[in-house]
């Protein structure tokens, strides 16, 4: 072999040893597994109160494995309208290496939602009737009746709010509160007696006959009941008013159901001495009495709107200058409990039905 030839021999021998990465060779190590995609847990479903579509959003799937860069998209997207119905959504991811997965889920976007009765009457004392609590005038002399404006009492609140969900029906809530009203019978020539109140009756001016008489009438669907405050004051004195009272709440529950209309119970607010001490004189009692009025709803298959326990901690800055009445903020309170109880319990369930969740 000549020197030349040999050289040659070497020099081959030495380029077949190098290793392939040093000569700009493909990738190495062991190919990723294909992508895996995992869609989001559905939204819950979504109220269309005007019967348009609606704008849903949700978070984005998530994605393991696969060789990136990744693409992943959802048709619809998160931010799409949605019709009324239920809607498939798919979320699809593909790889470097053209590998696919998949997987969906449903938005499901409900029709308006109705109420099974449109025409509501507030029925209650001063508080329904919406007194000024923080109205200073109330502190020395006979009683001043002082009503907050309308749109800031309970049942214009209400009224309001229900005709905002409610947007496909007419909905009214009559304001039937008395000031100075006793669920007992009170004397006409008491100084509190208010002889203007909706219904009243000269010869007994209770709170039994003046509902007796409005439910005679059979104007109204739904009747919301949330009477006490004036009876506990006078339980302070007298240990007998409560039961007296609760029987006439009771003959109220009963007659409103005689005259067909829907009823809800409420208990009554907290009291915050010290307050003007003629209106707060009750509050140590105020608990006791509402724990009757839940008893009472209870026995009677009456839904309760537990305005005592909405206002918690929260009642001193519920409750007006007087102890007693609550302020505009109370009186939100109140309604926002009403409309809670109303939707549970008077709200019809929509037809479209929530299908299966499906999982790839």
């Amino acid at each position: 072999m000549t020197p030349g030839r040999r050289s040659f021999f070497v020099a081959l021998g030495a380029w077949t040893v190098l290793p392939l990465a040093a000569c700009g060779g493909s990738k190495t190590g062991p190919t990723p597994n294909a992508p895996q995609i995992t869609c989001p847990a559905a939204p819950d479903p979504v109220a269309s109160l005007d019967g348009s579509a609606q704008v849903v959003s949700f978070p984005a799937p998530t994605v393991t494995a696969g060789q990136p860069p990744l693409h992943t998209s959802c048709i619809p997207a998160s931010g799409s309208s949605f019709t009324i119905g239920t809607t498939t959504v798919t979320c699809t991811t593909s790889d470097a290496d053209a590998r696919t997965a998949s997987c969906s889920f449903e938005i499901v976007v409900l029709p308006p939602p109705m109420l099974s009765v449109t025409s509501f009457v507030a029925f209650g004392d001063s508080i329904t009737w919406g007194e000024d609590g923080t109205n200073s005038a109330n502190a020395v002399g006979p009683h001043v009746f002082v009503q907050l404006p309308q749109g800031q009492r309970y049942p214009d609140i209400l009224q309001q709010e229900l005709q905002a969900r409610y947007r496909q029906q007419q909905v009214s809530v009559m304001n039937a509160g008395c000031p100075g009203e006793f669920l007992n019978t009170l004397p006409a020539n008491t100084p509190e007696f208010n002889d203007k109140c909706y219904g009243i009756r000269q010869d007994d001016p209770s709170a039994l006959r003046r509902f007796t008489t409005i439910a005679s009438l059979r104007q109204f669907d739904a009747v919301l009941f949330m009477e006490g405050s004036n009876d506990a004051n006078m339980a302070a004195a007298d240990s007998l008013v409560l039961g007296s009272a609760i029987g006439s709440l009771r003959t109220m529950i009963d007659t409103a159901k005689g005259s067909g209309m829907r009823v809800i119970v409420a208990t009554i607010p907290p009291m915050v001495p010290p307050g003007i001490p003629d209106r707060t004189v009750g509050a140590a009692i105020v608990p006791t009495y509402n724990d009757t009025v839940r008893a009472l709803a209870a026995s009677e298959a009456a839904p309760l709107a537990d305005v005592y326990q909405a206002f918690g901690s929260d009642a001193p800055s519920l409750i007006g200058f007087d102890g007693l009445h609550p302020t505009p903020a109370g009186y939100q309170r109140i309604a926002d409990t009403f409309l809670a109880m109303i939707k549970s319990s008077l709200e019809t369930t929509p037809t479209t039905a929530r299908a299966a969740r499906v999982r790839r």
